[in-house]
């Protein structure tokens, strides 16, 4: 490739061809490197660009095409309109986590709540339930510390100053041993998908952190363990509300029930997809 931004582009495409968004991830990797805007790579195509440039541009290229998320290599990821900084210790964040959140927005309007993030990863559920609500107590809970790191930043960054960040591994521990009986809603990403399901090769995945994936044989391991530890956390009439894999609505249903959940409530992507569901726990 020459030196300029057009032929940049033509060569990244190509090197990233087997990719469904080849020219889109050019474009944003181009744009990163150079700190400038698309829509300043569209203005001037023939822009010269310096090889020590061209090389960093190459490299982020070659990393692209080996499979590594864009959001990786760009150190960032937007979400509900708002950039929040992600890397190797955390998941990229999916638009369908925007949806669980704006459900949970939408039935959830009492003031003064307290919530806990279980799994907040980048922290992205746990800082954008903050900001919308200001009046909620939000405690983040992940047994990762690097990935606790890159919540707090993010929640530092975007002015998200009252949730609290706990290392814990699941929902029982010292940290929130005093707050039994007493949280009005737990909300989780967890993980969920089976040990061997073949979206774990789909694009990217395979360098996303396994332990916020995978769970179990059947993916329900996790929430399994959720599901019984809420109980001991949630007041009466709280809410435990996740995501979850498109086709385990119906199994967690029974789970829920069985658990002595009460008024379970699946709810859809905007595919029409039940990867939502939301359950009261009556107490007792």
């Amino acid at each position: 490739m020459d030196n300029t931004v057009h032929s940049a582009l033509i060569w990244a495409q190509q090197e990233l061809v087997a990719l469904p968004s080849s020219r889109l991830d050019a474009v944003h990797l181009l744009a990163h490197v150079l700190g400038k805007s698309q829509a300043y790579l569209i203005t001037y195509p023939e822009h010269a660009i310096d090889n020590d440039t061209l090389d960093i541009f190459a490299t982020l290229v070659a990393s692209r095409a080996a499979g590594n998320p864009l959001a990786y290599l760009l150190g960032d990821m937007s979400f509900m309109g708002r950039n929040f900084d992600v890397n190797r210790h955390t998941l990229v964040p999916r638009p369908e986590t925007e949806e669980l959140v704006e459900w949970v927005l939408a039935f959830s309007s009492k003031e003064s709540l307290r919530c806990i993030d279980l799994g907040t990863g980048s922290g992205v559920i746990a800082v954008s339930l903050a900001l919308a609500r200001r009046d909620w107590s939000i405690m983040a809970v992940d047994v990762s510390a690097a990935a606790l790191a890159v919540a707090q930043r993010n929640a530092q960054q975007l002015g998200a100053d009252g949730v609290m960040f706990i290392e814990q591994d699941g929902l029982l521990g010292q940290a929130t041993a005093s707050i039994l009986r007493s949280v009005d809603l737990v909300v989780s990403n967890p993980p969920y998908i089976a040990e061997n399901d073949p979206h774990l090769q789909r694009d990217g995945v395979c360098f996303e952190p396994r332990l916020a994936l995978v769970a179990g044989n059947d993916g329900l391991a996790f929430i399994r363990r959720m599901v019984d530890e809420a109980k001991s956390l949630l007041c009466r009439q709280g809410c435990l509300v996740f995501e979850h894999g498109y086709d385990q609505a119906q199994s967690i249903a029974t789970l829920l029930y069985q658990a002595g959940y009460a008024s379970v409530e699946h709810g859809k992507d905007a595919s029409g997809k039940q990867i939502f569901t939301k359950a009261m726990w009556p107490g007792g």
